[in-house]
């Protein structure tokens, strides 16, 4: 005897909201800085797409939108959570890097170096107001 599959529409209006909401929350999930906000989205979008599979194995619908929310969703919060973890450490990443920096710095010779271009402004500068005197002096003779 051959097993008749009836046609269910059983969680299938689910699934479909649980694909659209997923694809909204993978979207979110991939923009730089504000991708952890994509984990309320996809962790809708799970929860509609589990309640959507189990109606659909209880009926023996089809599941096809179904597993493709429920991937959806999945890869969309583990990218969310991801951008939620490096947004959380960024602190500390930030702080070693700008300790290691500064450990870096040479300030003597910063601070030569800013002499030496002070020195350079001020002659070219003397030398700038020598030759406006000298133009003055020449129009005050004529």
């Amino acid at each position: 005897m051959e097993e008749q599959i009836q046609k269910s529409n059983a969680g299938k209006g689910l699934g479909i909201a649980a694909f659209v909401i997923a694809v909204v929350g993978i979207v979110i999930s991939f923009i730089p800085c504000l991708g952890m906000y994509g984990l309320v989205p996809c962790g809708i979008a799970l929860i509609l797409a589990i309640i959507a599979f189990i109606q659909a194995k209880k009926a023996n619908a089809s599941k096809g939108l179904i597993i493709a929310a429920l991937v959806i969703s999945i890869v969309g919060t583990s990218i969310a959570s991801w951008q939620l973890y490096v947004l959380m450490n960024a602190k500390s990443f930030l702080e070693t890097d700008l300790k290691d920096a500064v450990e870096k710095i040479d300030i003597k010779s910063l601070n030569d170096e800013l002499n030496d271009a002070m020195n350079e402004s001020m002659d070219s500068l003397g030398s700038s107001v020598d030759q406006m005197q000298q133009g003055l002096d020449s129009v005050k003779t004529k």
